[in-house]
């Protein structure tokens, strides 16, 4: 606890974007180099000017991990060891996309810029152990059941690792594997699941082991909100969860912003930066996120940014013909960079 905002500086982690790149229902959903430059580099007259984002979390949209039947795990669908491994190999590391992407988006903004020795953050994501899944598959020789405490710690460590070995084969040359999501918006350690606390003790223990980051960002006032770092999370930023739809999960009103950014300085741990699409109400939204950033010093604080489509949604934005819009991408930057101004945000036409 502390009465102040906590900073990715310690971690070189400073500003996320959740980047998906896969869908539950729809399959694949990569993203290419120019979709990411924007995201990594700003663009100015279509000119490299300077960085955006430091980092970038590449995970799958929320519905590739839960079957919301009910029936399993607090909903998370029972996926096995082919499931991760098919996410890892086929999703994240697919040729020219994704991973390759950013490192070419990288690698152009590195050389505009002149940043010989800077590189940009990737963060991988973390599956969730579903305890129903009795058959995961072999890890060194066993064949694992997630239904035992152990077993569960070995099949998320076999999912660090094998991020890590496939990472290093690529050999990239202008992003650099920082850390990994806990991909849980909320960590009950009661009766529906009393291991979990255990598990992510054990794998952030592991992931700083390697001189690696974890992270978290949980729902508004999700179960163990102000307790990811008590159990050993690196980073933890909470969602606001203010949209203009109000039937998304836990949507609320403006005063979100100051109940989180209220909460999250108390806990010292960052905030999140969310906009629901590329609409006018959701711009509208996220310089709300922006003005009251200002007003109460999370601008100052470890952010990860939520945009529905990730990169592809600030991309849009970049190229936006129309001025409002288009505006939120040099706000976006500027706080970003915290040289934000009340005076720079533009209002609606």
């Amino acid at each position: 606890m502390g009465d102040k905002y906590l900073t990715g500086e310690k971690y070189g982690i400073n500003n996320a974007l959740l980047t998906y790149i896969c869908d539950g229902a729809t399959g694949s959903e990569p993203v290419a180099e120019e979709e990411l430059l924007p995201s990594v580099a700003y663009l100015k007259d279509n000119v490299i000017a300077d960085t955006m984002f430091d980092s970038f979390i590449f995970l799958p949209q929320p519905n590739y991990l839960f079957a919301y039947s009910g029936v399993n795990d607090m909903g998370y669908a029972p996926l096995n060891k082919n499931d991760w491994e098919k996410y890892i190999h086929q999703e994240v590391f697919m040729p020219g996309m994704n991973t390759d992407a950013l490192d070419a988006a990288a690698g152009r903004m590195k050389s505009a810029l002149s940043l010989e020795d800077y590189k940009v953050n990737v963060i991988f994501a973390l599956f969730y152990p579903v305890r129903a899944v009795t058959s995961f598959g072999i890890v060194n020789g066993k064949e694992l059941n997630l239904s035992d405490l152990e077993d569960r710690k070995a099949a998320v460590k076999w999912m660090v690792d094998e991020y890590i070995s496939v990472f290093t084969e690529k050999n990239y040359k202008n992003i650099k594997l920082s850390g990994f999501y806990w991909f849980s918006e909320s960590i009950d350690g009661g009766e529906k699941d009393p291991d979990i606390k255990e598990i992510i003790r054990y794998i952030t223990d592991y992931i700083r082991s390697l001189g690696l980051s974890s992270l978290w960002l949980p729902y508004f006032l999700a179960d163990g909100y102000d307790k990811g770092r008590d159990y050993g999370i690196d980073l933890v930023a909470m969602q606001a969860n203010f949209f203009p739809s109000k039937d998304l999960p836990n949507a609320g009103n403006k005063d979100r912003l100051y109940a989180n950014a209220e909460l999250t300085r108390k806990c010292n741990i960052g905030f999140e930066i969310e906009a629901e699409s590329t609409s006018e109400e959701a711009i509208a939204v996220l310089k709300e996120y922006y003005r009251v950033g200002l007003e109460k010093g999370y601008v100052n604080a470890f952010h990860a940014f939520y945009m529905h489509r990730g990169p592809v949604d600030l991309y849009d934005i970049y190229r936006s013909d129309q001025s409002y819009i288009r505006s939120a991408y040099d706000e976006t930057y500027k706080f970003l960079h915290n040289t934000l101004k009340e005076e720079d945000i533009a209002d609606k036409p």
